[in-house]
């Protein structure tokens, strides 16, 4: 999971998924700077939230 703050002045450019990839996600927070994954995961908007929990879920099981 590759969650990006959508004013993050850390990275030039946002994380991208390759082809091929799977099982993986990335998710954008709007208006975030560079935080710590479990802070940006709270900003983001309420339906990416939702399906950033259910994956962190489910690859913990």
């Amino acid at each position: 999971m590759f969650v990006n703050g959508g004013n993050d002045p850390m990275t030039a450019e946002p994380y991208r998924l390759g082809r091929g990839s799977r099982d993986s996600a990335v998710y954008t927070a709007p208006g975030v700077h560079h935080v710590f994954l479990g802070d940006v995961i709270a900003e983001l908007p309420p339906q990416q939230k939702a399906k950033a929990i259910a994956d962190l879920r489910r690859w913990a099981r």
